[in-house]
């Protein structure tokens, strides 16, 4: 429901800026408009576009760190599996808590929140002991795991900030308006002027709006978010999990049943929930 209330007002902004440009009636400028215009759209073009790398490299960073920490989680589960084959399940259910309280936050800002979790699994991985040959063999890895699992949680904090400022999209939307205030000033009195002058009207608007989606980890982010954390439960032997907001939003739609949702109590207080089961 949320992306398409998300759609259904870019599509209200595009539309009213595109009829915008025919009510406006004609005018021109007294000076050289097309000159300082291609000055201004030079000087946007450059900023966007550094800004767009450096937004870029956060965003792929972070679709990275999310399968890859749950690939550490699989595999930490599974070592301390074969190593001491008596902590498999209270490793399960530190993995299981970890991963449920990733998913009932914000993907920007989950990382500080699973500390007390994060620490339960270290805690459980200085206790187990190798009983054979091949366990003393895999300790070394289980620790690399760790420390693994520990970097990527720093990682992700860091990662999950905003690049843009406030400053930086202040100078970025100036220079927006700025452009669309000159085009309307290069208008004339040809329906296709006006067709063309209206769609290069949107287009910063809609520049904007993508490099916010990839500065706020959010293009394409919640669906590997939720999906890929799934694996991890199968893994532990758990059903998976669904916030249950996450479901009614429409970000994760008809999951495979089994499964289980966490229905919080008090959302606008606190995220202490009930975890049901969906059989069918």
């Amino acid at each position: 429901m949320a992306k398409l209330r998300a759609s259904f007002r870019n599509l209200f902004v595009v539309s009213s800026m595109f009829s915008f440009v025919f009510l406006v009636p004609l005018f021109t400028f007294p000076f050289d408009v097309a000159t300082i215009l291609s000055v201004i759209s030079l000087l946007f073009a450059i900023l966007v576009g550094f800004f767009f790398a450096a937004v870029t490299s956060n965003y792929l960073s972070m679709q990275a760190l999310i399968p890859e920490e749950d690939s550490v989680l699989m595999s930490i589960y599974n070592h301390a599996t074969i190593i001491d084959p008596k902590k498999a399940a209270k490793m399960a259910e530190a993995v299981d808590a970890y991963m449920i309280k990733v998913l009932d936050y914000d993907i920007l800002t989950y990382a500080p929140h699973v500390r007390e979790e994060l620490l339960k699994i270290t805690d459980i991985i200085d206790e187990v002991r190798p009983s054979d040959d091949r366990g003393k063999v895999l300790i070394q890895n289980l620790y690399n795991f760790r420390a693994k699992l520990i970097e990527i949680n720093q990682k992700t904090v860091l990662v999950a900030q905003s690049v843009l400022s406030p400053s930086h999209w202040s100078i970025i939307v100036l220079l927006s308006i700025l452009i669309d205030a000159l085009l309307l000033g290069l208008r004339t009195a040809s329906p296709i002027s006006s067709v063309v002058i209206a769609i290069l009207f949107v287009t910063p608007y809609l520049i904007l709006n993508l490099l916010y989606e990839v500065d706020s980890n959010r293009f394409l982010a919640n669906h590997l978010a939720y999906e890929s954390p799934q694996n991890v439960f199968l893994s532990i032997g758990k059903l998976p999990y669904y916030p249950e907001t996450v479901l009614n939003s429409g970000t994760i739609k008809n999951p495979k049943a089994p499964y289980r949702v966490g229905v919080y109590l008090d959302l606008a207080s606190s995220l202490k929930k009930k975890i049901k089961t969906i059989r069918r």
